[in-house]
C-alpha cells in the first residue's frame, strides 16, 4: 500500500454505532464504501486534494488511540457530486448534504498508533501528511515582552442578555434606576482593593451570553462592556482569553424535536453551533475565528511565566441523553501535553481554564435529562493536568463560588508524585438572582502570581450600591515552581 498523503480524524458519534465496523460491512457487501469528511466550519476546504486519482490515507480516532490505513479509489466534494446513498452507512445517510467531501474506500487496515500523526492533524478533521514547510518558514515567532503586572482577572457566567442581572442599556429606561452596569461595578470594586493597576490578562470561563443570544444588540453590548473593562484596567484585548460555555455554544436547543443521535450527527458534521462565539472572539481579541478553541498561551507576568491552557468543555459527545454535561475530549489532553515541550528558565506556573466544573460544588446535584453535572472526563483531565504540572484550574457553570483541592495519591508502582491542583469555581459575575445557587451573590476573582506563591482574592459584588465583601482574601497557594 502506498504511503498515505492525507489524514482524516473521526470519533464515534452515536453510542450504538462503531464507525469502522459500519463502513467495513459495506465494503464486505459492495466492495466500496463512501467515507464522509465531516469538515468543521472553522476549517478550510482543501479542494486541490480531491480528485479522481486513487490514493491512501490515515484515519484516526485520537480519543481511543486507534489508527487505520485505507485505500480509496477516488475522492470528491459534495458540492460537485453526491455519493450513492447505499454506499453511505445508514446512521448518517440522511446527512449527506451536510458533509463536505467523500472518499470511496475499498480497504481498511488497522495499524500501530502513531503520536506524530495525531500531532500533525491536531484538532482538525483533515490534514496533509507532509504539509508545505516553506509556507510556514516565513512566520516569525510571537514575541511577548515581560509585563510589569502580576495578576489575572477571572470572570465567569456574566450571562449578558436575558439573564443578566446588571444594567443592560445606557439609557435611564430601567425601572430600577439604581441598577448599575457590570463594568462600572467591577472596576470600582477593583479600585477599592487596589488591584485595578495590576491586571495583565482576563480569563473568562464561559457563558458570556444567555441561551446563545448573539444578536447584534447583545453582541454589541458585550463588546462594549468587555472593552470598557479592558480600557479601564489597561489590558490589551488580545489578552482576553475565553473558554466556551454551554450558553455560548448551544449544542441542544430546547425547541429541537429531533432524536438526540440525529442532533449529534448534524452537529458533528460541521460544528456551526460554534460560529457565533468564534466570530465574537475574533472581533474582540483578534484571534482568528478559524483557530482552535483549545490552546496554550504563555503570559510573561512580572516575576513568573504563566502557562495558560484554555479548554473547550462544550463538545458534543455520543453518550446518551445527558445533554448539558461537560466534555473536553482528546483535543484538551493534547493541549495539556504541550506543556511538556516548554522549557522555562523563569519560575513558571500552569493554569487551565474551562467552563464546566471538575468537582461537585452544589449541596445536592440531582440527575435529570438536561443534566448539568460534572465534566464527563473530569478524572482524565485532572490526572493528565496533575501529571504535566498544572497547579490551578478555573471554571464556572453552576454559579457557585468555591475553592477545593484535587490530589491523586500515587500507586505503589509509580515513582513520580502528581501535582496537587487547586480548583477555583468562580461563581457568576453577572447572572440575575433568579439563577444564582443557594445564597450566592455575583462574584469575581483575582489571582496574583509571585515567584513562590499565588494569592487568590475572590469578591462578592452587587448591581446596586450595597457593600461588597471578600469570599476569600489573600489565600496563599504555595508550590515549588
Amino acid at each position: 500500500m502506498e504511503m498515505p498523503r492525507i489524514i482524516l480524524r473521526y470519533r464515534d458519534v452515536v453510542p450504538d454505532k462503531d464507525t469502522i465496523l459500519e463502513h467495513q460491512q459495506i465494503i464486505n457487501t459492495e466492495g466500496v464504501v463512501c467515507w464522509g469528511w465531516w469538515k468543521k466550519q472553522a476549517e478550510e476546504t482543501q479542494s486541490h486534494l480531491f480528485s479522481d486519482n486513487p490514493g491512501s490515507a490515515y484515519i484516526l480516532d485520537s480519543s481511543k488511540k486507534n489508527l487505520y490505513q485505507v485505500k480509496y479509489s477516488r475522492c470528491f466534494l459534495t458540492s460537485k457530486e453526491l455519493p450513492k446513498p447505499h454506499l453511505v452507512p445508514e446512521y448518517y445517510r440522511n446527512n449527506i448534504s451536510e458533509i463536505e467531501g467523500w472518499f470511496e474506500i475499498t480497504f481498511i487496515e488497522k495499524v500501530v498508533y502513531n503520536e506524530h500523526i495525531e500531532t500533525t492533524i491536531g484538532q482538525n478533521t483533515f490534514a496533509q501528511v507532509s504539509p508545505n514547510v516553506s509556507e510556514k518558514s516565513n512566520l516569525k515567532p510571537k514575541f511577548n515582552p515581560r509585563s510589569k503586572k502580576s495578576s489575572i482577572l477571572h470572570l465567569s457566567d456574566i450571562h449578558f442578555g436575558k439573564d443578566h442581572g446588571f444594567k443592560k442599556e445606557k439609557s435611564g429606561s430601567m425601572i430600577e434606576t439604581s441598577i448599575r452596569r457590570f463594568s462600572d461595578v467591577l472596576i470600582e470594586d477593583l479600585e477599592a482593593i487596589k488591584l485595578n493597576e495590576d491586571i495583565e490578562a482576563i480569563v473568562i470561563t464561559g457563558d458570556l451570553t444567555t441561551k446563545g443570544d448573539w444578536s447584534d444588540k447583545t453582541s454589541e453590548f458585550i463588546l462594549k462592556e468587555i472593552k470598557a473593562i479592558c480600557t479601564k484596567l489597561n489590558v490589551k484585548t488580545e489578552n482576553v482569553f475565553i473558554a466556551p460555555g454551554n450558553h455560548d455554544i448551544v449544542r441542544y436547543a430546547e425547541d429541537d424535536s429531533r432524536d438526540i443521535r440525529d442532533i449529534n450527527i448534524s452537529l458533528q458534521s460541521c460544528q456551526k453551533h460554534e460560529q457565533d462565539l468564534r466570530l465574537f472572539i475574533d472581533s474582540l481579541t483578534g484571534r482568528h475565528w478559524r483557530k482552535a478553541l483549545d490552546y496554550l498561551e504563555t503570559i510573561k507576568l512580572k516575576d513568573i511565566d504563566l502557562n495558560l491552557l484554555i479548554l473547550n468543555s462544550c463538545r458534543v459527545a455520543a453518550e446518551g441523553k445527558w445533554t448539558e454535561y461537560g466534555f473536553v475530549g482528546s483535543a484538551g489532553i493534547q493541549v495539556l501535553n504541550e506543556i511538556k515541550s516548554i522549557s522555562n528558565t523563569t519560575p513558571t506556573f500552569s493554569l487551565m481554564a474551562l467552563h464546566h466544573h471538575l468537582l461537585p460544588v452544589n449541596r445536592v446535584d440531582l440527575l435529570h435529562e438536561k443534566g448539568v453535572s460534572l465534566t464527563l472526563d473530569a478524572v482524565q483531565l485532572l490526572d493528565k493536568a496533575s501529571e504535566v504540572g498544572v497547579q490551578i484550574a478555573l471554571h464556572g457553570h453552576q454559579h457557585c463560588s468555591r475553592v477545593a483541592k484535587y490530589e491523586r495519591v500515587k500507586y505503589f508502582t509509580e515513582e513520580k508524585d502528581s501535582t496537587p491542583i487547586t480548583i477555583v469555581s468562580g461563581g457568576s459575575g453577572g447572572v440575575n438572582k433568579n439563577r444564582r445557587a443557594d445564597s450566592m451573590k455575583n462574584s469575581y476573582s483575582v489571582l496574583t502570581f509571585n515567584r513562590t506563591n499565588v494569592k487568590l482574592n475572590m469578591r462578592e459584588i452587587s448591581n446596586d450600591s450595597q457593600m461588597h465583601q471578600f469570599l476569600y482574601k489573600d489565600i496563599e497557594l504555595v508550590y515549588d515552581t
